[in-house]
């Protein structure tokens, strides 16, 4: 009877600690994660339509259990209808494609599967607004770098949810692609960030392979 129950106390305690690890971030683990954010919006008064697609997906590899660096990408689209001279319809589509690299640290774990950490993102990002006929198209190119700070919550050993702000502090420069043109350069602190948790920050789905 003692050699039974001694059984089951052990295989408790090793299912116990194997559950443990499940949740648990280690070296040589690569991260996936993405974002897709839609908004369209129409105003029936004046039959306007207005749509918005974004598309970020990254790409992580952990080179210690609490650090990762990787690769970020994304792809931006915005159809604008606004009314012009006369009540015509003027019609601009904006076309955005960033590359740019990551750095994430997880720095605080609270329970088994919700853990936070900060990230640090650079990116280059190419720009083009095609504009209604009759008017040039406009070309820009933009660098940012920001940080931040996020959080996972694992569902499984294997998928989180992801919440981040990513913006909390940073700088970006933009320049239109034309002759003469000048950089405009922007640095930004969002201390208030806080107060607007659902608007400000982001949701994501996570894989850990």
């Amino acid at each position: 009877m003692r050699k039974i129950l001694l059984t089951i106390a052990v295989t408790a305690g090793l299912t116990s600690m194997l559950q443990a690890q499940e949740f648990g971030l280690k070296k040589g683990d690569i991260l996936l994660e993405g974002q897709i954010n839609i908004h369209s919006s129409k105003d029936k008064n004046t039959d306007l339509k207005n749509s918005h697609f974004g598309f970020s997906p990254k790409v992580g590899y952990f080179l210690s259990d609490k650090f990762a660096v990787g690769v970020d990408l994304g792809f931006l689209r915005i159809n604008t209808e606004e009314l012009g001279v006369n009540n015509n319809v003027f019609k601009s589509k904006y076309n955005e494609y960033k590359i740019g690299a990551f750095g994430r640290y997880y720095f605080l774990n609270i329970g088994e599967r919700f853990k936070t950490y900060s990230e640090l993102n650079v990116a280059y990002l190419n720009g083009k607004t095609t504009m209604a006929a009759g008017y040039d198209d406009v070309k820009s190119n933009h660098f940012a770098a920001k940080a931040g700070i996020g959080a996972n919550f694992f569902l499984t050993k294997n998928v989180a949810l992801g919440y981040s702000f990513g913006d909390v502090i940073g700088f970006n420069t933009t320049k239109i692609r034309k002759d003469g043109a000048m950089s405009r350069n922007n640095f930004y602190m969002n201390v208030n960030s806080f107060n607007n948790f659902f608007e400000t920050g982001q949701f994501s789905l996570t894989f850990k392979l």
